[in-house]
């Protein structure tokens, strides 16, 4: 009886390890998957709604807290403007064009284009990546860092 009791206990033991383990092998399988970016198609899909919104409503302070300074500005190829967050206000006209804006806002929020450079809105308008919060980058969040103004 006693070797039978040991053997349960045994069997128990295992069965409970082997539910824990399947539960802990297919907890990332339930969780929404991270792309090459580094983020979710819904933290990305949140990000674009809030960069077109602000895009909308010519929001600055809101766009300046979602970018990356100095946001890099391409006007031509080869030549780049830096913009500081402090001139967003009175550079939004010229960094963000009534061409662009209507570009991303026209951008469904869950089909932007993501690769390991990071999130690409329109035809490559403008670009957001991954920014470290904290020294080890235990969270990341998507900031603007690039526009590429359409030719006018």
């Amino acid at each position: 009886m006693d070797k039978l009791t040991a053997r349960a206990g045994v069997r128990c033991g295992l069965g409970t390890l082997a539910v824990c383990l399947s539960l802990f092998m297919a907890g990332p399988v339930l969780a929404e998957p991270v792309g090459p970016s580094g983020f979710t198609r819904a933290e990305i899909a949140a990000f674009a709604r809030e960069v077109q919104g602000a895009l909308e409503r010519h929001d600055t302070r809101r766009l300046a807290h979602l970018s990356q300074w100095p946001l890099r500005v391409n006007v031509a190829p080869g030549k780049v403007r830096l913009v500081g967050r402090s001139a967003l206000p009175r550079e939004f006209g010229r960094v963000f064009s009534p061409a662009l804006i209507a570009k991303v806002r026209a951008q469904e929020a869950d089909t932007l284009f993501e690769n390991a450079d990071g999130v690409m809105f329109g035809d490559g308008e403008l670009w957001a990546h991954g920014v470290c919060e904290d020294r080890v980058c235990r969270r990341a969040r998507l900031l603007l860092f690039a526009v590429n103004p359409p030719p006018t």
